[in-house]
């Protein structure tokens, strides 16, 4: 359940007995219910027509944790940490993940984490917001990290570009992977750009339950008639053996230590808006030593706030391309040296003109020059 599944938008009371909710959630259910008709719900029991939340068993192996994100949702002012009780935990979700993941776990299951937002910030601003409340993205971290071996990935969205992240362990190990699936409404995100529709295909082992690839649809809509067409495969594109937290990860450290090996970054960057243009001040961040290239990849490598702070922080060390000296640094850095230089210049003939007894032409030239300028004469 994500921000625009609710009426008015961004907004949905998390208190246990709030009227409202419980009658859309019902609504919800009845119009979705033949969504489900392949699956069972399994302990622990949730009803969706409660709190919008549920879990669905597939073909016995697969378990599809299907969270209503919006309780922890940092735009949704219903659910300020501040109004809830010490113990936080709106309409008791984290719990109801925590007893899923451990039934999972004692049945051998595999699970999916299907959630409308991901944890941590987004790439293209990660400075501006958080897409949870802190409270609930470090207690759901947590229990990604806790439960990596039962948990196959997670699917989440809202951000309408193509990107994934990687859930690092306490040691910095990479444990598990987040997709971020893109979006199919078309529209135009400000200082980011427009989108093309795209939907995606995953396939999945039904023996062991974990996800082997897949495929993901484009239609463009700079052509006429524009049709659904394969935009990638996600292996080939970017030469995968398998999409594990460690090959996601290693992947992920190309783009930040490497320019555009095999035009990876290039692809990936194309891919994110579906094959439209960015509108970034930074062009396509083809350097990997960049505080572009390095704003964007911290949040796909931290889903820990402090850590991405932290990150974020070591950005802030390099150039905006990665290490290209603009023109006013040239130019203050030349103003400096001739002004070294005359310094050297007027000591070294002072000296020799107190050795001589007098005054020669540089000095008398130097100085009336120094006398004469004006702070304006000075580039900017």
């Amino acid at each position: 359940m994500g921000n625009h599944d609710f009426v008015p938008m961004d907004r949905m009371n998390v208190s246990y007995q709030d009227a409202s909710r419980k009658e859309w959630c019902s609504f919800l259910a009845t119009i979705w219910a033949h969504w489900s008709v392949n699956s069972s719900p399994v302990p622990p029991p949730q009803p969706f027509s409660d709190s919008c939340f549920t879990s669905l068993l597939v073909r016995d192996k697969l378990l599809v944790l299907n969270i209503n994100g919006m309780v922890w949702y940092a735009a949704n002012s219903d659910a300020k940490p501040s109004l809830l009780p010490e113990q936080y935990d709106p309409l008791g979700q984290l719990r109801w993940i925590n007893d899923s993941l451990i039934y999972a776990r004692k049945n051998g299951l595999k699970v999916i984490f299907a959630s409308h937002f991901p944890l941590g910030a987004p790439e293209w601003n990660p400075r501006a917001f958080t897409h949870l409340y802190p409270e609930a993205n470090k207690k759901l971290l947590k229990l990604l990290q806790d439960y990596h071996d039962v948990l196959t990935t997670s699917l989440v969205a809202h951000e309408h570009t193509d990107s994934f992240r990687i859930i690092l362990d306490s040691q910095g190990r990479p444990v598990g992977s987040m997709f971020l699936a893109p979006s199919v409404t078309p529209f135009r995100m400000q200082d980011i750009g427009a989108f093309n529709p795209r939907v995606r295909l995953f396939s999945y082992s039904r023996n062991s339950g974990q996800i082997l690839d897949y495929k993901q649809f484009v239609m463009d809509l700079s052509v006429k008639n524009p049709t659904w067409s394969v935009d990638y495969q996600f292996r080939d594109a970017y030469f995968m053996d398998d999409v594990s937290p460690q090959s996601l990860h290693k992947l992920l450290q190309t783009f930040i230590e490497e320019d555009n090996p095999k035009n990876l970054w290039s692809a990936y960057w194309k891919r994110e808006l579906g094959g439209k243009r960015h509108e970034s001040e930074w062009a396509e961040c083809l350097t990997a030593r960049s505080k572009c290239r390095c704003v964007h990849t911290c949040p796909m490598l931290h889903l820990d706030l402090e850590l991405l702070d932290e990150c974020l922080a070591r950005c802030n060390e390099l150039s905006p391309d990665g290490g290209h000296i603009s023109v006013p640094i040239i130019i203050g850095v030349i103003i400096g040296f001739l002004v070294v230089l005359v310094g050297i210049v007027i000591l070294v003939n002072h000296q020799l003109c107190r050795r001589r007894g007098g005054s020669n032409a540089l000095t008398v030239m130097t100085n009336n020059m120094l006398q004469k300028m004006h702070p304006s004469d000075y580039p900017n």
